[in-house]
């Protein structure tokens, strides 16, 4: 999270589509993203394959009820193929975070055998004593 946090202030508007330059300046400005980010992301439901969500972080400026949330970026959850964005997602995707859930597979606990256990034929050493 250190390098995307510190690559952030180093983003050119003028590399960032033109819709997404709002996104970008809130991202830039916002005080919070830090530590929200450092707590921990709301990450899409492991269920919401490819959905592309807001990724919202409270505001520094209280309106009129309250503090508010301010999308900074988008965040997505195995979305397939992203080649690019479109509509409201391109005005949100300053900074977007994909993450990519990796295949679960079985572990077998006890399977492994031991790195010390002698070779066939060989006698096994005696444990030395500890000091006293």
């Amino acid at each position: 999270m250190d390098e995307i946090l510190r690559a952030i202030p180093k983003i050119d508007a003028a590399q960032i589509h033109v819709r997404a330059r709002e996104a970008l300046k809130r991202l830039q400005a916002s005080s919070s993203f830090r530590s929200h980010i450092q707590r921990g992301l709301n990450a899409p439901a492991a269920t919401a394959k490819g959905n592309l969500e807001q990724l919202k972080v409270p505001t520094d400026n209280k309106g009129e009820e309250g503090l508010r949330n301010e999308t900074v970026g988008l965040i997505a959850r195995n979305p397939g193929e992203l080649a690019s964005l479109s509509g409201d997602y391109l005005k949100n995707g300053a900074l977007v975070i994909i993450l990519t859930d990796v295949d679960p597979r079985p572990v077998v606990v006890g399977d492994a055998t031991p790195a010390s256990k002698p070779e066939p034929g060989e006698s096994e050493a005696e444990e030395a004593p500890l000091p006293k």
